[in-house]
């Protein structure tokens, strides 16, 4: 029998806190969705500062 992988249920504030560290880093450009990759960016909306 395999063990039971450690996944939490909401990775939340860590996950935003992750990709908030990338993008504060490499530019807003540096993460993307999969769905998106090889489509025209198209209009980009501006993000408000939290």
């Amino acid at each position: 029998m395999q063990p039971e992988l450690p996944f939490h249920s909401d990775p939340g504030a860590e996950l935003d806190a992750a990709v908030d560290a990338v993008r504060d880093r490499f530019g807003s450009t540096a993460l993307t969705r999969a769905v998106l990759l090889g489509r025209e960016p198209g209009d980009e909306m501006p993000l408000l500062p939290d």
